[in-house]
């Protein structure tokens, strides 16, 4: 609330404030998701950790999270919304088979549901790349995947750039510099600063000499 008397202090109107809220995480990403009056796919992420939903975020489409199973509100929301196609990013560990099989339930067509994957979450962030832009990228966003702050802030670069977020640290690289390689990217920014990625990753991850 502290926010909002913030912000009606710095002279913005009540009437063009508006608060999305749930009574958990969950019910919070309906609320965001009720602004579209339809919604024909979604890509769906776990809703317990971060990293598959920043690789998601770069495409600028709309999210679920999800728990181990879809929720009561969950499925009239989707009954309601007329969505019969989804994305799975994330394994078994991270989007349960229980809610795989749930959305091919939904969707009356298991070729309307498709899981893309990894071993681990860089992995999974080279495989949507791959996936979603081919070699069609020319630039990507480089974010931390031990972190979400700078990633979060970074979608709708992505987004601008029509380019991925690929998932790396100082210390992971390889994923990053396969994903760089095999989808021919050429440049890009890196979000946050050097403890977070640092430069000599950057020099791998492009097979520079520092």
């Amino acid at each position: 609330a502290e926010m909002e008397t913030e912000l009606v202090n710095a002279g913005i109107s009540e009437a063009h404030i508006v608060r999305l809220k749930g009574n958990n995480r969950y019910e919070t990403n309906l609320a965001v998701l009720d602004g579209y009056s339809s919604i024909s796919g979604l890509v769906v992420c776990s809703g317990k950790d971060y990293a598959d939903a920043l690789s998601a975020s770069a495409i600028g489409e709309p999210i679920l999270l999800v728990g181990d199973t879809l929720t009561e509100a969950q499925l009239s929301f989707l009954a309601a919304k007329g969505t019969s196609q989804f994305l799975i990013v994330g394994g078994n560990k991270a989007v349960s088979e229980d809610v795989e099989n749930q959305l091919k339930a939904i969707a009356g067509n298991e070729n309307n549901v498709r899981r893309i994957s990894g071993k681990n979450r860089y992995e999974t962030s080279k495989f949507f790349a791959q996936f979603i832009w081919g070699t069609n990228a020319d630039s990507a966003v480089f974010a931390c995947g031990n972190n979400f702050p700078d990633g979060l802030s970074g979608a709708t670069l992505c987004f601008w750039l029509d380019g991925p977020m690929i998932l790396a640290t100082s210390a992971a690289t390889a994923e990053a510099a396969d994903c760089v390689q095999t989808m021919g990217i050429s440049g890009g920014y890196v979000l946050g600063g050097t403890k977070l990625i640092s430069d000599e990753a950057m020099y791998t991850i492009f097979g520079l000499e520092p």
